[in-house]
Order: C-alpha cells, then sequence, then structure tokens
C-alpha cells in the first residue's frame, strides 16, 4: 500500500514538472514565432530585411498578445544596459495579426485602432530575451516583467531614485 501511495505521488509530481515544462515551452515557442512574424512584417513594410545591429528582441507576452522590441545592445532588464543600447523596431501582435509597427520616434507604419488594448502592465507580463545569433533569434531567458529587474540592474541609471550622484 505505501509503495503503491509512492508511486502515485511520484507519477503525479512527474506529470506536473512535465506540462509546466510543456507550457514554458510552448510560450517560449509561441514568442519565437511572433518574432519572426514582426520580422517579416519589417521586411513586407519597409522592403528591408532587420538591421544587422539588432541584436536582440525582447518579447513581452500578455494575456491575449504579444510586444516585440528589436533593439541594439540590452535594455537593462535582464542585466546590465548597454551604454550603446537603441531600440529599432516594436511590434503588437494580437489575434495573430500585426496590429502594430512603429520604428523609434517615427509616425507608426501599423496601428489598427483599439487592438493594443491587450497591453496591460497592471497583469502578470512575461518578459523574454531572445539574442540574435547568426542571424536568427535564439531563446536566452525569460523572468516576470518588473521594474525593479531595470533598477536592481542599474543603480546608478537616471530611471532610478536611489541612483548616485
Amino acid at each position: 500500500m505505501m509503495r503503491h501511495k509512492f508511486l502515485v505521488f511520484s507519477l503525479t509530481i512527474f506529470l506536473t514538472s512535465c506540462c509546466t515544462h510543456t507550457k514554458s515551452h510552448f510560450v517560449e515557442h509561441l514568442s519565437y514565432k511572433a518574432i519572426k512574424q514582426c520580422e517579416k512584417e519589417v521586411e513586407i513594410q519597409t522592403g528591408h530585411k532587420l538591421s544587422t545591429e539588432i541584436n536582440n528582441a525582447y518579447v513581452e507576452s500578455f494575456d491575449t498578445g504579444i510586444v516585440v522590441a528589436f533593439t541594439k545592445g540590452s535594455v537593462g532588464s535582464f542585466g546590465k544596459r548597454s551604454d550603446n543600447y537603441q531600440q529599432y523596431w516594436a511590434c503588437g501582435i494580437f489575434n495573430k495579426k500585426v496590429v502594430y509597427l512603429g520604428s523609434s520616434l517615427k509616425v507608426p507604419i501599423i496601428d489598427i485602432p483599439n487592438k493594443t488594448k491587450f497591453i496591460d502592465y497592471r497583469k502578470d507580463v512575461k518578459e523574454f530575451l531572445f539574442r540574435r545569433v547568426n542571424g536568427d533569434f535564439e531563446f536566452c531567458c525569460k523572468q516576470k516583467l518588473d521594474e525593479k529587474n531595470m533598477e536592481r540592474n542599474n543603480p546608478n541609471f537616471p530611471w532610478n531614485d536611489n541612483a548616485v550622484g
């Protein structure tokens, strides 16, 4: 009887960890697909591939949509902010369609009214970092999106109330 309980308990733990692991990989896969969709949309709209200077894609996963930011350098949420940080493109996806596509300091190319309402930072948002390696984006890491990550990784940056200077 004790052996049976142990086997049932072990099987339950195993299946729970498999489901969690599978869900995590599914979200990573959706994030990668969003990156590729946004990358393709940039090419369609501009006639040009993404700049070779872009070396990161940050993905914010909301309950009903995804935002992708293509950057040169690190924004500072997963580690120290790069001195040469620059965001090139932001892309919003809702219902598998690009509803927003914009480049820094320019009028958006795509901005479908009322379709970016899914962006709600008051809720639980997952952030994924993909690094560009040999022309393709590879998953690096993930975390819960939290402004404290930026503050912790960049204590002397001007946005931080605790900055020295």
